[in-house]
């Protein structure tokens, strides 16, 4: 059974954590703070953890001082790349497209624990440093689109604006995101973030690094996930990686 929470037009259940506030306006909830403004009917479904087929894993997993796990594997890019240089698209953000369109498919990877409840989103937004001209990173919430044309009509400018402005680490405590970082310098094979907490931090964090050929002659690019094993399993990761694979290649070939 699954209880949604939050209606067009009505404010939903906020954790004490979110930092912003919020009011009503064209039957949606606007959220304004020291990020750029973002809209989000921040709809969610609760998942009844008595009747949950994860429970177990759930409950065993909640035991761990450290249940965040990570997988770096490679993934192929020659087609976005080539799309990238033949449409003059920031390749930077087309990976962010990508890699925020292929989590938001992964149901386990949009969900949350807060105040001892397991909650579902409908859809989770992209937290990305931008590096700005003062040398050092800007944090900004890029909103998930699920189209190219209007994922880039949002992104862009954004992205634009904060290679501009003056850093600001703009933290940010809402549930309904996961954090992504590129590493463009470094052809990683393995990534350790730093964390405020362990047992309590839910959304995923993605980096991507270096485009680099392999020994056949393909693009390829590490990506890492970190997941909390309270809500992921490898399995779901490697749905991730799956679905990651599909977008990098079909939609852009």
């Amino acid at each position: 059974m699954l209880e949604f929470s939050g209606e067009p037009g009505n404010i939903v259940a906020l954790t004490a954590s979110v930092l912003f506030f919020c009011f009503r306006s064209n039957n949606a909830i606007t959220f304004t703070g020291s990020l750029p403004l973002i809209e989000n009917k921040f709809m969610k479904k609760k998942i009844q953890i008595a009747s949950w087929p994860r429970r177990s894993h759930y409950e065993y997993f909640r035991t761990f001082d450290c249940p965040m796990f990570s997988i770096t594997s490679p993934v192929r890019v020659d087609a976005l790349y080539r799309y990238a240089k033949r449409e003059g698209v920031s390749f930077f953000i087309l990976c962010l497209f990508v890699l925020l369109k292929a989590l938001n498919r992964v149901p386990q990877l949009r969900q949350r624990v807060e105040e001892g409840e397991v909650w579902e989103y409908e859809s989770v937004n992209a937290l990305v440093p931008v590096l700005a001209a003062d040398g050092e990173f800007t944090q900004i919430l890029v909103e998930y689109r699920m189209e190219l044309p209007d994922f880039l009509e949002h992104a862009v400018p954004l992205v634009q604006a904060a290679k501009l402005a003056p850093a600001q680490a703009n933290p940010c405590h809402r549930a309904d995101i996961a954090v992504f970082s590129c590493l463009p310098w470094i052809p990683f094979t393995q990534v350790a973030s730093a964390y405020r907490v362990f047992r309590d931090q839910y959304f995923p964090l993605i980096h991507w690094g270096k485009v680099e050929e392999d020994v056949s002659g393909r693009m390829v690019m590490p990506v890492a996930i970190q997941a909390n094993h309270v809500l992921v399993d490898g399995v779901h990761v490697g749905r991730f990686y799956g679905i990651l694979e599909e977008l990098c290649g079909n939609q852009f070939s």
